[in-house]
């Protein structure tokens, strides 16, 4: 029996470093593992910064955007206005000196 366990001694060292490689392995596969899960949810969390961050922009870009629009019709119309009373004035004068 002695003899048995002596033999088994270097394969049963080479089986507890095998096991203690597989343990510092398997330790090494975990922390990578959670670093990279970190790194994934720091990219998830900047992404809805980023997102909320340019729909708020987006908001407050399209309230002022619409405001200047509105100035913007309010000129084009007072243009169009002064533009079609002109041309009312010359047509009028026209006829006045073709009658």
């Amino acid at each position: 029996n002695i003899v048995v366990i002596v033999e088994m001694l270097p394969a049963f060292r080479a089986l507890l470093l095998l096991l203690s490689i597989n343990v510092v392995a398997v330790i090494i596969i975990i922390i990578i593992i959670i670093i990279i899960i970190i790194i994934i949810m720091a990219v998830v969390a900047v992404v809805i910064v980023v997102i909320v961050v340019f729909v708020s922009f987006g908001f407050y870009c399209s309230k002022f955007l619409s405001f200047f629009l509105l100035v913007l019709q309010w000129f084009f119309s007072r243009l169009l206005f002064l533009a079609q009373a002109k041309l009312t004035r010359l047509t009028d004068k026209s006829w006045t000196t073709l009658s």
